[in-house]
Formats: structure tokens, C-alpha cells, sequence
């Protein structure tokens, strides 16, 4: 699996082929976590954003097309869900503060 380049993982991914989704989640678990870290400083919230960026992935994973690689795509997810995160997080504050 590892000599997979992205297009041929997501082929393997949208056949169900979990082997190729724990690949892939092995290739870009720990770039993505550390660029979610350095936007949010709470390590357990980054960890949960991380898992929600591979589940998505998942049940998306037969509406998902890609060129060459999904970089751009997982990074794009992330930061998206960095801002639905920071949103969540400033509504809650305002609500905590009336």
C-alpha cells in the first residue's frame, strides 16, 4: 500500500478497502494534526478535528475526486473544520458570558 500513490489509495478507498483508508491515514495524520495544532492550542480539540477530517473522508468517499493527490483536499477539510471550530468556540463564550 505504501507505494500507492493518492488517485490509486482513493480508488482502493472508494472500493471499501479499509487496508488503503488506514494508509492513508497513516500518510497524512501527522502533518495535518500538526497544522490544525498550530491554529488551535488545544491538543484533545485538534485530535477530535483530526478524526472528523478522516471520518468525513470516509463517508465521503465515493463523491471525492481528486487529480493528483489529496493533500490539497485534506488540508482544505482542515480548514474548514478550524473554522466551523472557532466559530463554535466564540458562540459558546458569548453564550457562557450572558
Amino acid at each position: 500500500m505504501e507505494q500507492l500513490d493518492d488517485t490509486e489509495l482513493l480508488s482502493s478507498i472508494q472500493a471499501d478497502d479499509r487496508h488503503a483508508f488506514a494508509e492513508l491515514v497513516h500518510r497524512y495524520s501527522d502533518i495535518l494534526f500538526r497544522f490544525i495544532q498550530r491554529r488551535i492550542a488545544c491538543v484533545e480539540d485538534s485530535e477530535d478535528i483530526l478524526q472528523d477530517i478522516f471520518v468525513s473522508l470516509w463517508n465521503l468517499r465515493h463523491r471525492i475526486t481528486i487529480e493528483r493527490s489529496l493533500y490539497p483536499y485534506l488540508f482544505k477539510t482542515a480548514k474548514y473544520k478550524i473554522i466551523d471550530w472557532t466559530i463554535n468556540e466564540q458562540r459558546n463564550e458569548f453564550v457562557d458570558q450572558m
